[in-house]
């Protein structure tokens, strides 16, 4: 399954002046261990960079920027019930269904603040079952290639996001 991607944006702002951001921590978010909180800014910082947005360290950055990251179980239909049943113990056919199948979605939220207006003026969110057991350079890809198809409509165009 490949990433899904929502994102919206403050059709009044003008995304040409953004030129600098600045990485900002929302306050009472649980952030990511050390290693996995540099993998995905070093994954923004990239694909950032080719939309021509340089990171600086100054609070006078044009952006604060902001992510969040999380993995939640989402129940899965039944892959071997001959009708549309959900895996939760139903009997089928006489027996007893299987243990629950377990699909693991992960989300990836960014956050773009104009530090001018102190208001946010982009928000994308990525959406991708995850195999909690992958190994990471397979976790690398998937956080690329998500933080890229973000990424894709940025800076949006002011006809409307979705």
């Amino acid at each position: 399954m490949s990433q899904e991607v929502r994102f919206n944006f403050d059709k009044s702002a003008d995304f040409m002046k953004f030129k600098t951001y600045k990485w900002v921590t929302i306050e009472g978010v649980v952030q990511e261990e050390a290693l996995t909180k540099e993998q995905i800014e070093a994954a923004f910082d990239s694909e950032l960079a080719k939309k021509g947005l340089a990171k600086v360290a100054s609070d006078s950055a044009d952006l604060f920027l902001a992510y969040q990251f999380g993995i939640h179980a989402d129940q899965e239909l039944s892959s071997s019930a001959t009708t549309l049943e959900y895996k939760v113990g139903l009997p089928l056919g006489g027996t007893m269904l299987e243990e629950d199948s377990i699909l693991y979605k992960g989300e990836l939220a960014l956050d773009m603040y104009a530090t001018s207006k102190r208001t946010r003026v982009w928000r994308g969110v990525a959406t991708k079952t995850v195999h909690l057991d992958a190994k990471p350079n397979a976790r690398q890809k998937h956080l690329t290639q998500a933080v890229k198809k973000l990424l894709e409509h940025y800076p949006p165009i002011a006809t409307g996001g979705h």
